[in-house]
């Protein structure tokens, strides 16, 4: 699937080079494309990169060259054949394009965040380690609404009401999942963090994971072995830091939304783009 979205991709960069004047040393012409040499230097060194079988060898760099010249013959055959002119192909390229285009972004932000990690920070990861949990969890509709009696303190009574359908005010539940074994230290930092920061017995949240809403019931933790801290220290530090650039990425998107004009027809979207 990548050999043919590659194949796609040069089709339209061919498109956009037709008519140009080629700029330095021509290596060779197939038809009226012609292939430079810093073209052809530049698949080598892709080759190189990406083909641990690719050696550089004369006969490497001849294969090379040949394969080269298929795919220009395979392409301007797609091209006499109107194949780019099709919309599937055009929405193709975009898809492509844009996924391609953010991933370069996200790469250029990653490099500017600075996420320093400290030795208690490692630390504190190695504690969450060494524990297993068992947990219920309930999905409910919202975060629930300040002031009400039945969202001021989660405790038994509201998980009993929650779990039985009882609160539906504020949270109207959409499944439960009872006696879960959790590793402290495989989990994400929201949910470890809001598990130990209860005793066994309560009830804790609500808390957001991937778009749905989390009420956690505490019943037992205990610890478990672990390797020696200067084993996994690196591996720890990773993941810290990984999960810091995690929360400078949502706030920069969220930066994003905050300054962006966005408008939303709901009226369109329920009847799904459809003309009545």
């Amino acid at each position: 699937m990548m050999r043919y979205l590659m194949l796609m991709v040069a089709l339209s960069m061919l498109l956009a080079a037709c008519g140009r004047t080629p700029e330095g040393p021509v290596v060779v012409r197939v038809n009226e494309r012609v292939i430079t040499l810093e073209e052809f230097n530049r698949e080598f060194s892709e080759s190189l990169e990406r083909n641990p079988e690719f050696r550089g060898t004369p006969e490497d760099r001849e294969r090379l060259l040949q394969e080269l010249i298929t795919r220009e013959l395979m392409i301007q055959e797609g091209m006499e054949l109107g194949l780019d002119k099709r919309p599937a192909f055009r929405l193709t390229i975009r898809k492509y394009y844009e996924q391609s285009l953010i991933e370069k972004l996200i790469d250029l932000k990653l490099i500017t965040m600075s996420a320093p990690v400290s030795d208690a920070e490692v630390a504190a990861q190695y504690k969450l380690m060494g524990l297993s949990c068992r947990v219920d969890i309930a999905e409910v509709a919202g975060p629930g609404e300040p002031g009400q009696e039945s969202c001021e303190r989660l405790g038994p009574e509201v998980w009993d009401r929650i779990t039985a359908g009882t609160c539906g005010q504020c949270h109207a539940s959409f499944g439960v999942y009872s006696d879960i074994v959790v590793s402290m230290g495989d989990i994400g930092p929201e949910l470890a963090d809001l598990i130990a920061s209860l005793e066994p017995g309560d009830v804790g949240g609500p808390i957001e994971l991937d778009g749905r809403y989390v009420i956690v019931r505490h019943r037992s933790r205990k610890e478990v072995p672990r390797p020696p801290i200067a084993q996994v220290r690196q591996q720890l530090a990773q993941k810290v830091k990984r999960q810091k650039q995690a929360r400078q990425m949502d706030d920069w998107l969220a930066g994003l939304r905050g300054g962006a004009r966005i408008s939303i027809d709901r009226d369109v979207l329920k009847k799904g783009g459809r003309d009545e």
